[in-house]
């Protein structure tokens, strides 16, 4: 419904689809959110790392990807991260020092499009570089599907554009990563593939303002 833009005759019947929907997720992520809430002792529905993840991506010593520069600045002000103790003392830093806040959104939202980089399991965990090739395949990746969003139908250039931004708006509010990448690979898959058929074929139609009414 969201991709194609369109609306049904029947809104009662939205309604119902969009309530079974929620309930669906609600009844797979039951038996996850059981297991975690039992172990932490609190009621948790996915994760409760979200101050230390929000710690990750914007500490004073932070890359914008994942690192342990949090834990290392924590023992340094005595600070635990992992807790609200850790949020308010960022929050307040951020709020004195919002060159810090805004050089910090820039270069997560850099890694995010063009090569967040991925942890390296076998050592610290901190970041591996990446590859000069694997990096322009992934800004070449980035400008295609660019290119490739503006070919599609305007409605349905609108959904993917609008729902593509608020995914990676959320995460680029904690930290870049290349395993949260993957909640906007379908977007990515999309777009490239208009502007591939564009670049190797002539007789891609051009969007009409009626496509949106066909689109998906």
């Amino acid at each position: 419904y969201l991709l194609n833009g369109r609306r049904s005759s029947a809104p009662r019947q939205d309604l119902l689809s969009a309530a079974a929907a929620g309930v669906l997720s609600l009844v797979l992520l039951y038996p996850y959110s059981a297991q975690v809430s039992e172990l932490r002792q609190k009621p948790v529905l996915v994760t409760d790392n979200f101050h230390y993840n929000l710690a990750i991506g914007n500490n004073l010593y932070s890359q914008g990807t994942y690192s342990n520069h949090a834990e290392l600045l924590g023992k340094e002000l005595g600070i635990n991260f992992h807790g609200p103790e850790g949020t308010e003392y960022l929050l307040e830093y951020m709020r004195e020092h919002p060159e810090h806040a805004v050089g910090m959104f820039a270069k997560k939202t850099a890694l995010w499009f063009i090569g967040a980089a991925g942890p390296r399991h076998t050592t610290n965990y901190c970041a591996h570089p990446l590859s000069p090739m694997l990096a322009y395949y992934r800004i070449g990746l980035f400008l295609l599907g660019l290119y490739g969003v503006f070919l599609l139908p305007r409605l349905l250039r609108f959904h993917l554009l609008f729902i593509g931004i608020v995914a990676s708006g959320v995460y680029i509010a904690f930290f870049a990563d290349y395993r949260f990448t993957l909640a906007v690979i379908p977007h990515y898959a999309l777009a490239c593939a208009m502007g591939l058929i564009k670049l190797f074929a002539d007789d891609l139609p051009a969007p009409s303002e009626n496509d949106g009414d066909r689109a998906a």
